[in-house]
């Protein structure tokens, strides 16, 4: 790799960039990033994240979206703010990320795709409702009963009978409702300003005492 281009790839990592075109370079620093998005070594792959932050929106999208899902939880939130920043460009990512190991992010993104209404996350939702998370179980029949029509609502009804955690069978009887049109659908907001819906669950309402 040429140790020129190189020198300045680090230099663009570390923020110094006072003196460097980057546009004038973008293609050849996009080679070292993909390069870099392979490495090993953690550090690496964080800084393509940051060399490509200074990218235009299609290129840093390309690199955003394998690396949102990184062993590494630094890469991932890395990633994942980069993906927030580029906001409606940033959706792909997000639903990447939704599908990932991460719960906690994996909650977050889907709380902004639900932000969103996000129709085009219809086929990711119907797949998100097999999740091992129940938040994610949870957020994907919410979203679902925004954007998803009556015929939604079945397989909803059976998730708020037969899901193994309360919280995730109330949000599904609700969202079931929502496809049937009994309850209004939620209006659009544009995630980057309204932030993630949160998807806190419910403890389920304590049992009666036994009458003595």
């Amino acid at each position: 790799m040429d140790e020129q281009l190189l020198e300045t790839w680090e230099k663009v990592a570390s923020g110094d960039i006072e003196d460097i075109d980057v546009s004038r370079i973008q293609r050849k620093l996009i080679y070292v990033c993909f390069e870099k998005a392979g490495d090993p070594d953690p550090e690496e792959r964080l800084k393509s994240l940051k060399v490509a932050a200074q990218f235009t929106v299609d290129d840093r999208m390309r690199l955003v979206d394998p690396l949102i899902r990184d062993r590494d939880p630094r890469v991932r939130r890395y990633a994942f703010n980069l993906a927030v920043e580029a906001h409606l460009d940033g959706l792909t990512a997000l639903k990447t990320c939704v599908g990932g190991d991460d719960e906690d992010l994996a909650t977050e993104a889907l709380g902004l795709l639900i932000t969103q209404v996000d129709i085009t996350s219809s086929l990711h939702a119907r797949q998100w409702l097999l999740s091992d998370f129940p938040r994610v179980r949870a957020g994907a029949a919410m979203l679902l009963g925004n954007i998803a029509g009556p015929a939604m609502s079945v397989r909803l009804g059976r998730m708020a009978q037969n899901d193994p955690v309360f919280a995730v069978r109330e949000i599904a009887a609700e969202a079931a409702r929502r496809c049937s049109g009994d309850l209004p659908k939620a209006t659009p907001r544009d995630f980057w300003v309204a932030g993630p819906t949160p998807l806190d669950l419910a403890d389920p309402p304590p049992k009666a005492a036994p009458t003595p």
